[in-house]
């Protein structure tokens, strides 16, 4: 007698059916949400701020190796999924003993075998409800399915061929609850290790965007600290040697635009201005011999004179690194002699 009375549910293979379509569904639906969170996240990427960053900053390549590495995730998440809805479907000849080890064997780390062999497991626990009423195992379900058929095209007269159609129909029917079981399975397990792959995926892509993110967008300086700057002397303004040029001579060097924020956050446009140290060491703001006072520096009174001569010219149109984390200014010279004046515009003048 059929076993018409009992309830059909996941241990059936029509719920087997069900249950495939809604992992499947599911499946699906979980790729579209991360789909639209990473591009929610991409979206909100600054791509122009790595134009901005110098080819010798560690913050150029960090960024685009956190941007190389989100999108190699975003497209590993979408593969990882993908696999759940287009996994090729078991049949039964999969789990004849020729056939697994044809297919399975070339597969690196064989975890599509391990993956049958888990499903081979799971049909085994449920073989009384899904085959057991028609042959012992898998093999023999597969062996009389294609003797049953075989008789169906060698029978002598037609009650003979009649019984074959209905045991080949019953086989059938056994093996059709084996392949949509195993399948559910398979997909199953597949749907496990995509979730397990996602969670990790997307974890490793925020710290990838973040990575980004910092990079792409250095902080802008708060203080000033060590600034280098380019000196140029316009030609044939400097007398020669030993005689130093005064303020007439360098006059006022501006728009030095230097964004390094890898040798020092303060790197600022600066306003260079060449002035005259009073003898109180009263610092000057001007461009002659000044006109307002902005505080005062007691600086050393043997320090060299760092000014462009013909001897000096080497350092006409190198980077100086001038300033301090402590001290914005840097004055070159002695009492009464010429000395660089630097101002970092347009942050705040420090006090000094």
């Amino acid at each position: 007698m059929a076993d018409s009375s009992v309830p059909e549910g996941p241990g059936l293979g029509s719920g087997y059916a069900a249950a495939l379509e809604s992992l499947r569904s599911t499946a699906k639906w979980l790729l579209t949400a991360f789909a639209g969170i990473a591009a929610a996240l991409t979206a909100g990427l600054q791509l122009t701020g790595i134009g901005a960053l110098p080819p010798t900053s560690w913050r150029l390549w960090a960024a685009l190796a956190g941007l190389g590495t989100a999108l190699a995730t975003l497209g590993y998440m979408a593969s990882s999924a993908s696999a759940v809805l287009t996994q090729d479907w078991v049949t039964l000849n999969t789990f004849t003993d020729r056939d697994i080890e044809s297919q399975l064997t070339d597969v690196p780390g064989h975890e599509r075998r391990r993956r049958f062999d888990r499903v081979a497991e799971r049909i085994e626990d449920n073989r009384h409800e899904l085959y057991g009423h028609a042959a012992p195992d898998l093999p023999g379900l597969h062996r009389r399915l294609r003797e049953a058929d075989e008789k169906i095209h060698t029978a002598a007269d037609p009650a003979s061929r009649e019984a074959a159609v209905r045991r080949a129909a019953e086989l059938r029917s056994a093996a059709r609850e084996v392949v949509q079981c195993a399948n559910y399975y398979a997909t199953l397990d597949l749907y496990r290790r995509m979730k397990t792959r996602l969670t990790w995926a997307a974890l490793v892509a925020a710290v990838a965007i973040g990575v980004f993110a910092y990079a792409s967008s250095p902080p802008k300086p708060q203080d000033p600290v060590d600034v280098r700057i380019h000196l140029a002397a316009p030609a044939g303004r400097c007398p020669p040697p030993p005689a130093r040029c005064g303020s007439e001579g360098l006059g006022l060097t501006r728009g030095q635009h230097v964004h390094d924020h890898d040798a020092a956050f303060g790197v600022v446009l600066l306003d260079l201005v060449f002035v005259h140290l009073p003898e109180d060491d009263e610092v000057t703001d001007g461009q002659q011999h000044g006109a307002e006072s902005v505080g005062r520096h007691a600086h050393p009174r043997d320090r060299e004179v760092m000014v462009p001569t013909e001897g000096n010219s080497e350092r006409i149109g190198q980077f100086l690194t001038l300033g301090s984390p402590h001290l914005a200014q840097e004055l070159f010279g002695r009492t009464g002699q010429p000395y660089l004046l630097l101002h970092t515009s347009p942050y705040e003048r420090p006090i000094v």
